[in-house]
Order: C-alpha cells, then sequence, then structure tokens
C-alpha cells in the first residue's frame, strides 16, 4: 500500500486477488487499477500471478512487480495492458 498524493488515494497491491487496486480518501469503494476483477490469475498483458509491489512515476505510469511471474510489468498511464519490462513470464 502507498498514498499517491496526486489523486489523493492509496494504491494497493491485492496479493491473494491478483489485482492493483485505487482507494480514494472518503470513498466508500475501491476502483480497479489493473489485473483481474475476480481475482483469476495468469501472464497475459492484463493479468498478474502475486503481485506483490506497485508504484506510480510522476506520469502516472505504473510499474507492478508480478512474483510468480517473475516479471516487471509497465502499464503507461490509464492502460490496462502492461508492458514486460525485465524478467520473463513462465522462467524461474
Amino acid at each position: 500500500v502507498f498514498v499517491d498524493p496526486f489523486t489523493n488515494s492509496m494504491i494497493i497491491c491485492n496479493r491473494g486477488a491478483n489485482n492493483i487496486l485505487r482507494w480514494g480518501f472518503g470513498q466508500s469503494e475501491w476502483t480497479l487499477i489493473a489485473g483481474s476483477s475476480t481475482g483469476t490469475s495468469g501472464n497475459s498483458s492484463q493479468l498478474f500471478r502475486a503481485p506483490s509491489m506497485a508504484l506510480l512515476d510522476v506520469l502516472g505510469n505504473m510499474y507492478v512487480a508480478d512474483d510468480q511471474n517473475h516479471r516487471v510489468q509497465f502499464f503507461p498511464s490509464a492502460s490496462a495492458d502492461g508492458i514486460t519490462i525485465a524478467g520473463e513470464s513462465g522462467v524461474l
């Protein structure tokens, strides 16, 4: 979990549900940023397998450490499709 001061929200790396969420301060619901809304895991550009950390840069791009896929995914601002920038899915 980390605070995004640009959107006044928390970014939550939800490892067990294979997704990244945004919870705005004062809001009653979360917003799915990336990954599965149903907990489905996978190694496509839109799915994770046990994500462990997510960070945003000043431009709103997101970087996700996708542990069990052994990769780091880059999500351009407002995109649900990630690009593998380090590692390789399926390689131990």
